[in-house]
C-alpha cells in the first residue's frame, strides 16, 4: 500500500506499507517501510506523550528502544505560562490590554482606517498589529513590539475614536484602554517585557530548526536562562543608568546646553518632536534677557508675550 501526502513545507512524501497474512500468527501485518526512528519528540498531551495508548506508548511497542523527548519548546511556552500568568497581576492585566488593544483596532475595518489614517498623517511607520498567541508565547514579542512601534499613534487613534464615535459602549471601551495604556504598569510592563520576550523568539526559533541536536537545545535553553539571570541581576543598575541619564539631559536642557544625544533622549522618552525641542533651546540661546537654569518665570513672561498677540 502507499500514499503520498504534503508537509507544511509543501514537500510531498510517500508512505509504503507492506500487508501480509503471518501464516505462523494467523493474522495480517502492516509494516511500514522507509523509516529509521530512535526517538519521538511531542508536546505534553496525553494523546501524544501518555503512558497507555499515546503515539509514544505505540511507537515503543514496535520498538522498546525509541526515546520520547518532551518539546523543549511547549516546555518554554510551559513555563512562560506558569511564571507570567495570574500570579503576576501586572503582566496579566498587560497582556490583556495587549490584546483588547488589537480586538479592538482591527475588529472594525472603520476604526482600522482611523489608525492607518493618523499613522499616515504622523509619518510614522505602521507596524501591523498582532493578536496574542494562547499556546505560543514566544510569538508575543511581535505583540509587544507593534504595540511599542505604534505607541503614540495608537493613543492618538484611541482619542479620535472616543471623540468622534457616537456609540457610548465604543467609547467606553476606547477610554478605558486609554486609561490602561497610559498607566505606569501598563509602560512599566511595556518596557519590561520587550526585551526578554525578544530573547524568548529568538530560542523559541532556534528550537525549531531542521538540524537543531538534543545536545543543541540543552545548549540554547541553559543560554536563555544565565542570559535572564544577568538581565535580573543588572535590573537595578540598568535602570538607575538609564534615570541618571535622562536627568543628566534634562539638566543641561534647562542651562541650554543639550547636545543631540541630550535631544534624542529626550525626544523618545516624553514623545517630542526633536526638531522643534532643537529650535526652541535655539530660539531661547538667542533671547538677550534669558539667563539659562536660573528659573522658568522669565520663559512664561516670554509666553505671556505671544499669548497676548494670540500668536498662538
Amino acid at each position: 500500500m502507499a500514499d503520498e501526502t504534503s508537509d507544511v513545507g509543501h514537500h510531498e512524501h510517500m508512505s509504503v506499507v507492506i500487508r501480509y497474512f503471518d501464516d505462523e500468527a494467523c493474522k495480517p501485518v502492516e509494516q511500514f517501510i522507509g523509516i529509521q526512528l530512535i526517538a519521538v519528540c511531542f508536546d505534553g498531551a496525553s494523546a501524544m506523550s501518555g503512558k497507555f495508548n499515546s503515539v509514544q506508548a505505540k511507537v515503543k511497542e514496535i520498538n522498546p528502544c525509541a526515546m520520547y523527548v518532551h518539546c523543549y519548546g511547549h516546555c518554554l511556552n510551559l513555563t512562560l505560562v506558569d511564571s507570567l500568568g495570574n500570579k503576576n497581576r501586572i503582566i496579566f492585566d498587560f497582556f490583556g490590554c495587549v490584546q483588547l488593544i488589537y480586538s479592538f483596532i482591527e475588529g472594525s475595518p472603520t476604526r482600522h482606517a482611523v489608525f492607518e489614517k493618523i499613522v499616515q498623517e504622523t509619518n510614522s511607520k505602521l507596524k501591523i498589529l498582532k493578536t496574542l498567541s494562547t499556546t505560543r508565547w514566544a510569538c508575543r514579542a511581535e505583540a509587544v513590539t507593534a504595540v511599542e512601534n505604534n505607541y503614540s499613534s495608537v493613543i492618538q487613534c484611541l482619542q479620535e475614536i472616543a471623540n468622534s464615535t457616537k456609540y457610548s459602549e465604543v467609547r467606553a471601551k476606547a477610554n478605558g484602554i486609554l486609561y490602561q495604556m497610559k498607566s505606569y504598569n501598563f509602560i512599566f510592563a511595556l518596557y519590561m517585557l520587550k526585551p526578554i520576550l525578544i530573547q524568548i523568539q529568538i530560542v523559541s526559533a532556534q528550537l525549531q530548526a531542521p538540524n537543531l541536536d538534543l545536545l543543541g537545545a540543552v545548549s540554547i535553553v541553559n543560554a536563555l536562562k544565565k542570559s535572564l539571570d544577568d538581565f535580573c541581576n543588572g535590573l537595578e543598575n540598568r535602570f538607575n543608568q538609564e534615570t541618571l541619564n535622562i536627568i543628566s539631559s534634562i539638566g543641561r536642557l534647562i542651562q541650554l546646553k543639550a547636545e543631540q544625544f541630550d535631544i534624542d533622549l529626550l525626544s523618545q522618552t516624553f514623545s517630542l518632536n526633536s526638531d522643534e525641542l532643537e529650535g526652541e533651546q535655539s530660539l531661547l540661546r538667542s533671547m538677550p534677557d534669558f539667563i539659562p537654569g536660573t528659573s522658568t518665570k522669565t520663559i512664561y513672561q516670554w509666553l505671556e508675550t505671544y499669548q497676548q498677540v494670540n500668536i498662538f
